[in-house]
């Protein structure tokens, strides 16, 4: 009986050391400036931190279509940061505070996107995967926004159709309007 229950006690001291001491807790919300974009147009995304626990570092990744938009720049907001930057080649924001950890709420990255000259007309989702934590990051619930690429319609001249004249638009190339 002495062996199993020592045998317990083990499992047990091993399992709590292999539980991680910090688990995060929060959530990260991503809004843009504008949701009807033409092609060429510049718009920020704004990535929120709501968190109760004292983190010391943090990351956003985003993902979203590279045919059609592209980070451009951005800025890290969160105040005390050592390291703090937006690395647009990676789609990526990210953290570390010197000092104690602290706990963080509100806006921690604003990202800069461009629509690109040649993006289809129609609607891109951005989504973040979101981690923070104290030595290691840990992933928390991270969100998206989504944004419609429209045209802003440049007809042309008026050419004989079968049923009278029409006009095609050179922006969406080959909507007709009649």
């Amino acid at each position: 009986m002495k062996k199993i229950i020592s045998m317990i006690c083990l499992l047990m001291v091993l399992a709590m050391l292999a539980m991680p001491v910090f688990a995060a807790s929060g959530s990260v919300s991503l809004s843009a400036s504008s949701s009807n974009l033409n092609r060429g147009d510049t718009f920020t995304v704004v990535a929120r931190l709501s968190s109760s626990d004292a983190i010391a570092l943090g990351t956003v990744v985003l993902s979203y279509d590279s045919s059609a938009l592209e980070m451009t720049g951005g800025t890290c907001h969160v105040s005390g940061a050592s390291i703090g930057q937006v690395i647009p080649g990676n789609k990526v924001g990210t953290f570390m505070l010197s000092g104690d950890p602290k706990v963080i709420s509100g806006q921690i990255f604003t990202f800069n996107m461009k629509v690109k000259d040649n993006a289809p007309i129609g609607s891109y989702t951005i989504s973040s995967n979101a981690s923070i934590g104290v030595s290691t990051g840990e992933g928390i619930s991270s969100g998206s926004v989504s944004v419609n690429v429209v045209c802003n319609h440049s007809y042309g001249t008026w050419t004989e159709a079968d049923n009278g004249h029409s006009q095609t638009c050179a922006l969406d190339e080959g909507i007709d309007k009649g």
